[in-house]
């Protein structure tokens, strides 16, 4: 058995190791001190050892006397130059993506798809705020880091809201674009799927352009001049007259306005009427009531007239309707404004009528006058369920408002009275594209009639049609649906 001198020689030596190695540890831990009551950096002070205090008080060490938590003090960020460039750099591209995006809002507010107009406006709108957002936070992360740059702070520097923001916004704008590009595709691809349009005699009939060069004819619309038996055709500054009865006669120039862009025509009561749009947003749409000479079988101005300003878009359609369509027993021309937007105006008194109003005036001289819009038509319900609206001509024709909507590829027959759509044609489709179909007139071959050189029926309908690109005016041998105003085109139109 131990002995008791050997208990207290254990206890002695116990007693001393633990005392050294306590003093070993506090030697080697650091020293620390309480915080100071004005929040200044303590004093160094000599803590108590690590062994010698409980959970509790090793706990409670780890909080300032104020109750916040205790931090070890780090070092100031080694800043270099460069970095200020880095900063500047980032900014730019972060600039760069916020004015992309903003084109991208730009092109779907442009597209405004008429059955949801709505829908691509708010996209468009939503996307503009986003790279508003987007430039806002780029400019706030640029003085940011700029401020953590200067004084030293190595924290902060990391961008975890912007990229988000830009990859949602971007994504956004991606998906509606493929949306509204699928759907002009399968748009265009329910428009018809018999072939391309070709030439094929008595139905589908190319007529020649022999007498003017290709570069300088541009057929932006067609009109039946009965009393002369010719097809008027409006390109650029001029009209030039079509033989209706020999298709590969020469055509030739019957008049040159200087300084105009004539893209409509139409005949009302044995007067032709031609339509020239703006050239640009402060000018306006001018109508030039033409009229033969007697001696050289040309074409002269009779009148003309200014119309309202439209913000220079294209004004391409005119069509005439007749007074008693109306109930008010005046003739009435349509003509397009631009974006599908349809007015009406009072067909003006003839030529010797002005000038006897005017007092006799010289009638080799032209007066401007203006011309008053009367009324004006439901623009969303005329462009509804199309992809674009835009108006390529006018005619009117049997108590039927015919519309050729050039960039839609479709013509739509209306009823003025119940304003409600008859039918609706698919265009004729040509190799060089859907989009070009400019020009529309319609005439009925009587019995007896040749109608088209080589076609057998006399009672068929006749629909002039005018390509400006390229330039090509083509007759076709239609017949009629089962509604009033649906045309059946021939196989060789493309469209069955």
């Amino acid at each position: 058995m131990m002995s008791h001198s050997s208990w207290n020689h254990q206890d002695s030596g116990q007693e001393s190791k633990t005392t050294t190695d306590s003093s070993s540890r506090s030697s080697r831990s650091p020293n620390v001190a309480p915080a100071a009551a004005n929040g200044d950096v303590p004093m160094k002070t000599t803590a108590p050892s690590r062994g010698s205090q409980s959970l509790i008080d090793r706990f409670l060490a780890c909080f300032r006397s104020d109750g916040q938590p205790r931090t070890i003090p780090q070092k100031l960020a080694r800043v270099e130059p460069k970095s200020y460039f880095a900063n500047e750099r980032t900014f730019i591209q972060w600039s760069s993506s916020a004015l992309w995006l903003l084109s991208v809002a730009a092109i779907i507010a442009e597209r405004e798809s008429q059955d949801s107009v709505t829908h691509l406006t708010n996209t468009g709108i939503a996307l503009c705020v986003g790279s508003i957002v987007l430039l806002i936070h780029a400019i706030a992360m640029y003085f940011r880091r700029i401020k953590h740059m200067q004084t030293g702070n190595p924290n902060g520097y990391v961008d975890k809201f912007g990229p988000i923001v830009l990859t949602a916004v971007v994504f956004l704008g991606v998906v509606v674009l493929l949306v509204d590009k699928t759907k002009s595709v399968v748009f265009h691809a329910n428009r018809g799927s018999g072939g391309l349009l070709r030439s094929e005699t008595g139905t589908c009939v190319l007529r020649s352009n022999e007498g003017v060069s290709a570069l300088m004819y541009e057929p932006s619309d067609v009109a039946v001049d009965d009393e002369n038996d010719l097809l008027l055709t409006a390109s650029l500054t001029h009209v030039f007259g079509h033989s209706r009865k020999d298709p590969m006669a020469p055509i030739r120039q019957l008049i040159d306005i200087d300084g105009t862009d004539l893209e409509g025509l139409t005949v009302a009561e044995g007067r032709i009427f031609a339509l020239s749009e703006p050239s640009d947003a402060s000018s306006v749409p001018m109508l030039f009531e033409l009229a033969w000479q007697e001696d050289g079988g040309l074409l002269r101005v009779a009148q003309q007239f200014r119309l309202e300003a439209n913000g220079g878009e294209s004004s391409e359609g005119i069509a005439y309707v007749p007074g008693n369509m109306n109930g008010d027993g005046l003739g009435s021309l349509y003509i397009d404004k631009g974006s599908g937007q349809l007015n009406l105006y009072d067909l003006p008194p003839p030529a010797a009528q002005q000038t006897a109003e005017d007092g006799g005036a010289d009638s080799e001289s032209t007066t401007t006058r203006s011309l008053t819009r009367k009324d004006g038509l439901n623009r969303r319900l005329i462009t509804s369920g199309l992809i674009d609206g835009k108006i390529g001509a006018l005619y009117f024709f049997e108590g039927v408002m015919y519309i050729l909507h050039d960039n839609d590829s479709v013509l739509r027959a209306w009823d003025l009275s119940a304003g409600s759509i008859i039918s609706e044609i698919s265009l004729p489709r040509v190799l060089e594209g859907e989009h070009q179909w400019e020009g529309l007139a319609i005439e009925r071959n009587q019995a007896g009639a040749s109608g088209l050189r080589g076609s057998n029926d006399a009672s068929s309908l006749t629909v002039h049609m005018t390509l400006d690109t390229p330039p090509e005016v083509w007759s076709f041998s239609v017949h009629e649906g089962r509604q009033i105003g649906e045309l059946i085109f021939p196989e060789c139109a493309g469209v069955n």
